[in-house]
């Protein structure tokens, strides 16, 4: 059997709490669960759309983008230009 997604796991989790929240919290009127069931569609295409579901870190750059925009000032002696 092949491992669950992350994002599989989500939906799942998510649509357990939308058994559990209706079957101890029912709605009140139909108007009450239609709105609930957009919101519920739209978060689990939120979850299906979403890249990344953990939180990444910036990886810090450091590039070499001022060395040529020196050398784009005097492309004939760059020499000359970088300090």
């Amino acid at each position: 059997m092949p491992p669950i997604s992350l994002h599989r796991e989500a939906i799942n989790a998510y649509l357990l709490l939308m058994i559990s929240r209706t079957l101890f919290t029912p709605f009140r009127d139909l108007e009450e669960a239609c709105q609930q069931f957009g919101i519920d569609v739209d978060t689990i295409i939120a979850i299906e759309q979403t890249r990344y579901l953990n939180g990444r870190h910036p990886v810090p750059k450091a590039g070499n983008l001022h060395l040529a925009w020196q050398y784009a000032q005097n492309p004939d002696d760059p020499a000359s230009s970088v300090t």
